[in-house]
Order: structure tokens, then sequence, then C-alpha cells
């Protein structure tokens, strides 16, 4: 199949792959056996256009976020994607300012 024609999530998996020098048998192993060495290759090729989450998450509690995601609106997403910024910001002040343990 010609790169123009594959489908943009195709282009990306290949794409990560390629910038994290990734063999389909490394994909694999990365997830635990969930992910086939062909399954990761179907999906390079772009002959697998109906990915699950599961497959695409390795974390069964963000795949589960996910699910919930997709079932908001735009605008409801914006403002949960803006929430889980600000968490993660003042996760990273509060460690800033936190005294650092002394080591005995």
């Amino acid at each position: 199949m010609d790169k123009s024609q594959m489908d943009p999530f195709s282009r990306y998996v290949r794409r990560r792959m390629r910038e994290q020098h990734l063999s389909r048998r490394d994909v694999s192993a990365r997830s635990g056996g969930k992910i086939g060495e062909s399954y990761v290759g179907a999906i390079i090729k772009g002959k697998c256009t109906n990915v699950s989450i599961d497959k695409l998450v390795m974390s069964a509690d963000v795949a589960e976020i996910a699910r919930l995601l997709v079932q908001l609106s735009p605008r409801e997403r914006s403002g949960v994607s803006k929430f889980v910024r600000r968490l993660i910001n003042e996760r990273a002040r509060q460690a800033k300012h936190r005294p650092k343990r002394q080591r005995q």
C-alpha cells in the first residue's frame, strides 16, 4: 500500500515505531502479549481499521477514562483536559515546594 493511501493512525503508529526504533516484536512484548506481532503488522499496513482502546492503552484505568471521555461533547472534553492539566501543574508545584528528606 502506498504511504499516501494509509490512514492517519497507520502512519502515526509507523512513525512512532520508527522514532523509537521498535520492531513489531518489541511492540508485542511491551504490550505484555496483548497485541500479537501480526496484529501490529496489520495496523501499520492499514489493514486493521477498528483497533479497540484496550489494544491502544496498556493500563485498564486509562482505558476506562478514554471510554468515558468519548461519551462527552468536545466542549466537555476540553473542560476535562483543562482540569487534568491543573491537577498536574498543582502536583508539580507542591513537589517543588516540598522539603527534601535527609538521608540518615
